[in-house]
């Protein structure tokens, strides 16, 4: 309940409302699967099968060397899918396919951006140290060594570091309200199924709305043009043009 009231007013700060009844959420902990322990955690729309088939169901495991729910990080990831999906409702998933094949790049932003929301919210920029350090799968959001599109894989959580370490570098360069700010605008202007391009157009789109009300300067607009190329995020569409000669970006 703790977790649950901390998300609301953290994202209530971003501007949501949570009062409408679409919003009604379950959370479960010391969740298994077929009785044994599920080193995991998720957030299901329909719910699933059984008492526990309502809409907008967090299900947080009961693993096998920790419970979950002693987490936050877990709980807050879980909650950034459940308004992402409520409010925008633009992730399609791991098994998203458009006329080119396998598209899961809406899926992967949203990982990034549940990664990033909890940290944030935290302020401590691993994820999961305390459920996931356990199988050695923490997630650093200061590890900046992936970029477009030599290190992307088409797994939804590796890609998705991509963009958690690219929002977390927005809020160590510009403050956290400003990175959440940005990553928060970029988020509610993305298409359904958007790719990191829509994304990074949206951070774009939303730091020249700063700079008109003075949370930004010009100055700031280049900081984050510089980390967008850094890490490949400017040049990094659905398809991405490969020059005459030389190798994709």
């Amino acid at each position: 309940y703790h977790h649950l009231t901390a998300m609301r007013l953290y994202y209530e700060g971003l501007g949501l409302d949570f009062s409408a009844a679409i919003w009604k959420l379950t959370a479960v902990a010391n969740a298994e699967e077929n009785g044994q322990p599920l080193d995991n955690a998720f957030f299901s729309p329909m719910g699933i099968d059984g008492p526990f088939a309502a809409p907008n169901l967090i299900a947080i495991g009961q693993g096998s060397q920790t419970d979950f729910a002693y987490d936050s990080d877990v709980f807050n990831h879980e909650f950034g899918h459940y308004v992402s999906n409520h409010e925008i409702g633009y992730n399609l998933g791991q098994g998203n396919f458009d006329e080119l094949g396998l598209s899961p790049w809406s899926g992967s932003i949203d990982e990034g951006i549940a990664d990033y929301f909890a940290c944030s919210k935290a302020d401590d920029a691993e994820l999961g140290e305390a459920s996931l350090g356990l199988l050695g799968a923490t997630r650093d959001l200061t590890d900046i060594s992936k970029t477009c599109p030599d290190d992307m894989i088409g797994e939804v959580h590796a890609d998705g570091e991509l963009v958690g370490s690219f929002a977390w570098s927005l809020r160590t360069a510009l403050g956290a309200q400003a990175a959440d700010q940005l990553v928060w605008g970029s988020l509610s202007s993305m298409p359904v199924g958007g790719d990191f391009n829509d994304f990074a157009q949206g951070v774009l789109a939303t730091a020249e709305d700063l700079v008109t009300t003075g949370a930004l300067d010009a100055g700031d607009l280049e900081t984050i043009d510089a980390l967008m190329a850094d890490r490949g995020l400017d040049q990094c569409g659905r398809v991405i043009p490969v020059a005459e000669g030389g190798a994709a970006r």
